[in-house]
């Protein structure tokens, strides 16, 4: 099963008005299954309300994808709506290193708001 873990999560707000909230998080994950590994992530979310908010975010990746190690750099978008998270994710060129100099991916996942989720995702190295 491919599933990661939100080992850590540091929210703040930097703006709200208006009923909109710009906020930042730091988080952490443990990741297992085709990725196998640890990753910290920064988000930038806008809340549209107390229930719904869209998100972009930067991940740093560290371990091994199939098998093979090294670090990538994962872009993020996503929306969270009534308790439901929903997130596309890609490989940014060129971020691969160590055995996974030139592996380009995605992948996605979908979850309620739990701690352990599960994700898809496909590569080409």
């Amino acid at each position: 099963m491919n599933e990661f873990t939100i080992t850590g999560w540091d929210e703040s707000t930097h703006k709200e008005q208006d009923n909109i909230k710009l906020s930042h998080a730091s988080v952490t994950q443990s990741y297992v299954g085709i990725l196998e590994g640890a990753a910290e992530i920064i988000y930038q979310m806008v809340y549209t309300d107390k229930t719904k908010a869209s998100y972009i975010g930067t991940e740093r990746f560290e371990g091994k994808i199939d098998g093979k190690g090294g670090s990538v750099i994962f872009v993020h978008r996503g929306t969270f709506a009534n308790g439901k998270v929903t997130s596309a994710f890609e490989i940014i060129a060129d971020s691969g290193t160590g055995e996974l100099k030139g592996i380009l991916g995605s992948g996605t996942f979908a979850s309620s708001e739990t701690q352990s989720v599960e994700y898809t995702f496909e590569y080409t190295l």
